[in-house]
């Protein structure tokens, strides 16, 4: 995507080897499918190979792949790629890759698919729905008129490609949405609640043809009519530079084997001095096929030869590997281009002083440079902190939240560091590893970029890369000590370190039925409740949609959600919201807070910031809760006095980040009787960032009090709500009444041996999540909905398969 840097605060996901062999230790033994012969394709041994061995492909079934292309790689290996689908629905980033030698010997596999079954029932949401969603989510974005596609049905998974807080695949529509060429995303819509599940960039931020915007948004496309004759000798440095740069970088790639972007000669077209890119550059291709991509640049930027190299392995990337631009996936395309530009300058100028930092030669045309010792660049590769940038996966600047399409500009720096020590080598993270050099490191890449599938994350790449170096070994110089120096480049920076994982904990207990006391989902912003921050320096507490000024969404998980967020103050100061009026507890109740987390922290084992959740009982003093019994609690304490100024040193707290949802819950039997409020707490110290902190905060998604009691069948006085089709069955019968009192829905179904039932009330993009429980051959689900009309939804799920869900509209 764009080249400069935003300044920001499983699924069956396993590559497999095809031996036991250690990672990068030796190349495993080749292996021909049964039926197939030197004369067959590389698709059809490819093909034949996920047939019989399904453990390649991860187990998917040969039914749900289906062959997307071939690339012909290093050391005469074919890539041959598979798009995945479910019941005729692709699966958004799913796919696998077989890598065949030219005795169509199958040498290595990987895979990226979801464990996705078909869906039950059809989308609630509407295809015309999910466009006005889209539309709404894009909001006034870019320049010129709004293009949007007609909205497709696809599967998605948001944690194919690394997205924190997803829970598994949904059934979603991709509608695409296009303004000028600063604006062109897939927006990812929930088809079943209207949420916005991911909004992911198409632009990503080569030269036989170049046109000249003159400081414009004109130029767009640049076709052949519009091609500066003779650009060589053109009397404007932008076209001359872009010329010479996108050529030498074809020569890089020419070298590998690759003609051109595409593999097979592709004019590579550029734009400079365009107006809608100041001060950045870009790769873009029309999600539509209507023309075949090409670059944009800001007045000055193809200049720098790292940038041009940047943007065209975008182009190499969409063509190639198609690396879904968001989170993970997204961030490892980034770095692609970062690698393959700074090989490209490299080999192409020679080495200098300025090796391994990205952009140097432009620094001074972008937004927001990185100084380095006194110099200027956008990315420091061989010490990525130095900017700001993560060097290893497990990395306190390593960003989970949504800002910058999932942190792509940051996250790359993960990579980047790999890439410099498997050129370079060196000490890092308690090891010591000798580089392969800048040659064969090129070729590593270019062969683990022909490797990987769209939808990656950090593991997977690690996996690839072992495959991709053991498909080079005995040619270019590569043998087997080379491949295990990449297997401690891959340990050293973690790649293959998991993401935090929290289990819900259940709010009552089986035999309990869970009633609602108070719910607070923030819908109405923080009304309810009171903000304060002392010293009183600048706000801290946001709703959903306001600007914090910080440049980081306040809204989470999604776009359309409604939560509050707080911020970090560039002071040591104490921040709470509080609970306006009390909540009179009854028997056996809990606290449940939905929320996420990312506070300052580095390398200390405490953090320098924390959130921290007190109670009063009776207008009383505030007490922490951790002096009460509580699931998914603090996971650490702030730094003492002598390490940080914040306000309250050495005390438990929330630290670091969730890298996701985190349900907490306390159980406040201890205080039946009594009149609690809640409130929470941030507290800080000086020098996170201020206004520019790379820090998200804390997000608070929603607040529950519930009661836990004894099931019962006994119905509240009520009011039948009207019925509407019913979507699918069983059960067709079924008592359904409202508490106009609590504005409850309760539904009365009998109950089938070893069936599962959840129950979800649906308004807009507002989805709330009841409970149901199993009293006396009847399956009791109740689920809050205010005042309003909702679709209530129950679902059935037997041996974890959905067999049937019934959908009415109510009226409470």
């Amino acid at each position: 995507m764009s080249i400069w840097r935003v300044v920001l605060t499983c699924s069956c996901l396993a590559l497999l080897a095809l031996t036991g062999t250690a990672a990068g230790a030796t190349r495993p033994p080749a292996f021909r499918p049964a039926g197939i012969s030197v004369a067959d394709s590389a698709v059809e041994a490819a093909t034949a190979a996920a047939e019989q061995r399904p453990a390649l492909v991860d187990g998917t079934p040969a039914s749900q792949l289906d062959p997307a292309g071939a690339e012909r790689g290093l050391n005469g290996v074919t890539f041959v790629h598979f798009d995945q689908s479910v019941a005729g629905i692709p699966v958004l980033g799913g796919g696998a890759t077989v890598a065949v030698d030219a005795k169509r010997r199958v040498v290595a596999a990987t895979s990226s698919v979801a464990a996705a079954t078909p869906p039950a029932i059809g989308p609630v949401v509407s295809s015309a729905d999910a466009r006005q969603l889209a539309i709404a989510a894009v909001g006034d974005a870019g320049v010129g008129p709004l293009v949007v596609d007609d909205p497709s049905l696809v599967i998605y998974d948001g944690r194919l490609i690394g997205q924190p807080g997803t829970q598994g695949a949904v059934l979603a529509w991709k509608v695409g949405v296009q303004r000028g060429a600063a604006l062109s995303e897939d927006v990812i819509v929930d088809a079943a609640t209207g949420a916005i599940a991911n909004r992911i960039s198409r632009i990503e931020q080569v030269t036989a043809g170049v046109c000249d915007a003159a400081g414009t948004a004109g130029s767009d496309p640049c076709v052949e009519a519009d091609w500066i004759t003779d650009p060589p000798s053109s009397g404007i440095d932008d076209v001359r530079y872009a010329y010479a740069n996108a050529n030498a970088t074809v020569a890089f790639y020419a070298a590998l084997g690759r003609d051109s972007i595409d593999g097979n000669g592709m004019d590579v077209v550029s734009t400079v001095r365009f107006s809608p890119t100041a001060g950045n550059a870009m790769w873009f291709r029309p999600a539509d096929g209507s023309l075949p991509g090409q670059m944009y640049y800001g007045t000055g930027l193809a200049f720098g030869l790292d940038v041009v190299a940047h943007e065209l392995t975008h182009g190499v990337t969409d063509y190639t590997s198609g690396l879904i631009y968001s989170y993970e996936s997204g961030a490892i395309n980034e770095a692609m281009s970062d690698v393959m530009g700074e090989l490209t300058e490299i080999s192409t100028q020679g080495s200098s002083s300025a090796d391994w930092e990205l952009g140097e030669d432009v620094a001074n045309l972008l937004p927001h440079p990185c100084s380095v010792d006194g110099d200027l660049m956008l990315r420091d590769m061989r010490n990525p902190p130095a900017c700001d940038d993560p060097d290893r996966r497990g990395s306190p600047l390593y960003l989970t939240g949504a800002a910058d399409s999932g942190g792509v500009h940051t996250n790359s720096g993960v990579m980047n560091k790999a890439a410099y020590l498997i050129a370079e080598g060196g000490s890092f993270n308690g090891a010591t590893i000798t580089g392969i050099g800048r040659g064969k490191s090129a070729r590593l890449w270019y062969q683990t970029e022909l490797i990987l599938n769209p939808a990656t994350t950090f593991a997977q790449l690690a996996d690839g890369l072992d495959r991709a170096c053991t498909t080079l070994i005995g040619s270019y110089g590569f043998v087997t000590a080379d491949c295990a120096q990449v297997a401690a480049v891959e340990d050293a920076t973690q790649l293959r370190l998991e993401q935090r994982s929290y289990t819900v904990p259940a709010t009552c207990a089986a035999s309990q039925t869970a009633s609602d006391v108070r719910v607070d989902g923030f819908d109405n912003g923080l009304a309810g409740w009171t903000a304060a921050v002392t010293p009183a320096t600048r706000q801290v507490w946001f709703a959903s949609g306001q600007s914090a000024g910080d440049g980081i969404p306040t809204t989470w998980p999604s776009t359309s959600s409604r939560n509050i967020r707080g911020v970090e103050p560039a002071v040591a100061a104490d921040a709470t919201l509080t609970m306006d009026t009390g909540v009179a507890l009854p028997a056996n109740a809990v606290l449940r807070v939905v929320h996420r987390y990312d506070f300052e922290k580095y390398d200390l084992p405490e953090g320098f910031d924390g959130g921290m959740i007190e109670y009063s009982a009776d207008g009383g003093a505030w007490t922490d809760i951790s002096e009460l019994p509580v699931v998914n609690g603090y996971d650490g304490t702030i730094a003492t006095a002598s390490q940080s100024d914040n306000v309250f040193p050495n005390r438990s707290a929330f630290i670091g980040t969730s890298e996701g949802s985190v349900t907490t819950q306390v159980d406040l039997s201890s205080l039946a009787g009594h009149v609690v409020r809640f409130r929470f707490r941030i507290g800080t110290d000086t020098g996170n960032g201020g206004a520019n902190t790379a820090w998200g905060g804390w997000f608070i998604d929603e607040v529950r009090v519930a009661a836990c009691a004894d099931a019962t069948v006994a119905v509240a006085a009520t009011t039948t709500p009207s019925a509407s089709t019913v979507v699918r069955t069983p059960p067709t019968t079924g008592r359904w009444t409202v508490d106009p009192k609590r504005d409850a829905v309760r539904v009365e179904l009998p109950v089938k041996t070893g069936t599962t039932y959840a129950i979800r009330a649906v308004r807009g993009s507002t989805t709330r999540k009841g409970t149901c429980s199993k009293v006396a051959g009847v399956v009791v689900c109740s689920v809050r909905a205010p005042t309003g009309t909702w679709r209530v939804l129950i679902t059935s799920r037997k041996g974890g398969t959905t067999k049937a869900v019934v959908s009415r509209k109510v009226k409470t």
